[in-house]
């Protein structure tokens, strides 16, 4: 039940985000950015609800890529800037967790439940 609720919630969250940077903001650029700050929390909040300590750091790196990128988008960086820091970046980042997570030891104290 947990885990659905934070994917609801996650997509509302970007919906709700990318309405508003596309309309008010005036900001399409940004919406990378927005949904890397997105998918951070929500790795944050699975970490939470599976009481898996794996998923902090990931969260934690996800969330730095989506403000940095939301804070160049706000400065009027180049698109190309915000989309390397907000979308290229955090896909890599993904990719490396998800090897390294493949490559863990299901005994390794990063791996185990919270107690």
């Amino acid at each position: 039940m947990g885990y659905w609720l934070v994917v609801v919630a996650e997509v509302g969250a970007i919906a709700a985000g990318l309405v508003v940077l596309n309309g008010p903001l005036h900001a399409p650029q940004a919406a990378v950015a927005w949904i890397a700050l997105v998918v951070g929390i929500h790795f944050i909040a699975l970490a939470v609800v599976w009481k898996l300590l794996f998923f902090n750091g990931l969260g934690a790196a996800l969330m730095l890529c989506g403000v940095a990128g939301l804070v160049l988008a706000a400065t009027g960086s180049a698109v190309s800037a915000i989309d390397l820091v907000g979308g290229v970046l955090p896909g890599a980042i993904l990719l490396g967790f998800g090897l390294w997570g493949a490559t863990r030891s299901a005994d390794s104290p990063v791996a185990r439940s919270v107690p």
